[in-house]
């Protein structure tokens, strides 16, 4: 079934701005053999590690279905903003919090600039940072579509820029994020079952759950329950699961909240007999302009923007838009994002029994670092298969 909405993710990796060499795609964290699992950390309680949060919670109170989400795609995105931002918008984006340590999982990242052939750049912008493309185009287009492609490893093949395809645009910024992880202890595919997965509105849908019992970091609350998956890097995948509707505990997942979750997952193992469904979600194209707006980012989109740093033409921001897929089986986990912002002219003790836990109606997921004071990956929703 498509999915109804698509939220994706932001690298967190801290790159150059506007390198487009070889040198802009970066791989880290430990090869696939064998097993480096490092242990869960808890975040700091702090008002800058709010922004992914304050994010995922607006677009789970207003997205219905699955959301995917990548923050740590889209503060990657954002930050490439600073390098021509000035005064009240410079301070804006400093607002953005930085990664507290160095990656550990097998990433590729890479953010673009690319600019109008018609733009007049102010000195100390290097050209050979940028590549200049002919907006309005369908070569301008193709060419953002096989970069993203090379980005992702060809995780998403055929994305469609519409800022590319819009001659107004003046500058448009691009990051693209891919990760592949596999799990430090596998499913075992024979031990996958058919089952039913009731979505909100008490459909069953028919998904295929995975199976195993382990000891895996697992915590509960009044009203929740969680595990925490190691992969072979040291990474970790974080499933809970709400007692009440999905989205509305994600509405109200405050930065106290997820640090007690957190903390809780930190400390505790337990022997689990768990069920986790495998899915294959591609989202549509969305903005996130709106939710940013919210989260105190508004200014960006409006005659306030100061990106004078980039040419004498006052470049108010036009939208924030991203692309998602993550793909969840037996293996592992492989996911990509995209994210663009395009910029125009103004003028336009004795151990217990196995607890059994199934993920069987929808839950939040959640992509880590193991120091998880570092922005997520991802984060989403899986509402319905």
């Amino acid at each position: 079934m498509k999915p109804r909405s698509l939220l994706s993710l932001l690298s967190l990796l801290p790159l150059c701005a506007c390198q487009l060499s070889q040198d802009s795609v970066s791989y880290t964290g430990a090869p696939y053999s064998g097993s480096v699992k490092m242990p869960l950390s808890t975040p700091p309680q702090s008002a800058k590690g709010s922004v992914a949060l304050s994010m995922f919670c607006i677009l789970a109170k207003e997205t219905p279905g699955n959301v995917v989400f990548s923050p740590a795609s889209l503060e990657s995105t954002l930050r490439t903003l600073k390098k021509g931002a000035r005064g009240n918008t410079a301070a804006l984006l400093r607002q953005l919090p930085e990664p507290q340590s160095a990656p550990t999982m097998n990433i590729l990242a890479a953010n673009g600039v690319f600019v109008n052939k018609t733009i007049q750049l102010k000195p100390g912008i290097a050209d050979n940072d940028l590549v200049a493309l002919d907006f309005g185009s369908q070569e301008a287009n193709s060419y953002i579509t096989n970069w993203v492609k090379e980005k992702t490893n060809g995780f998403i093949p055929n994305f469609s820029s519409s800022a590319a395809q819009n001659p107004y645009t003046q500058l448009l910024i691009v990051n693209a994020l891919y990760l592949k992880e596999r799990w430090d202890s596998p499913f075992d595919s024979k031990d996958t079952q058919t089952e039913d997965f009731t979505d909100s509105d008490g459909r069953k849908h028919r998904v295929e759950m995975m199976h195993q019992t382990n000891i895996m970091a697992y915590a509960q609350g009044k009203n929740w329950q969680a595990i925490a998956l190691p992969y072979q890097s040291g990474g970790y995948f974080i499933a809970i699961l709400p007692q009440g509707n999905a989205h509305t505990f994600a509405a109200s997942l405050t930065p106290q909240l997820y640090h007690s979750i957190i903390s809780e997952l930190v400390q505790k193992n337990r022997e689990i007999e768990l069920g986790l469904p495998e899915f294959n979600i591609t989202t549509e194209t969305t903005s996130l302009a709106q939710a940013l707006g919210k989260s105190g980012f508004g200014d960006l989109f409006s005659g306030k923007a100061d990106l004078s740093g980039f040419t004498g033409s006052p470049l108010p921001v036009q939208d924030v838009v991203q692309l998602c897929r993550i793909k969840l089986d037996e293996e592992g986990t492989e996911a990509a994002a995209v994210t663009e912002i395009p910029v125009w002219l103004l003028d336009d003790p004795t151990p217990p029994k196995p607890l059994k836990l199934t993920f069987d109606r929808p839950f939040i997921w959640i992509i880590t670092e193991p120091d998880t004071a570092n922005t997520p990956y991802f984060m989403g929703i899986f509402e319905q298969p």
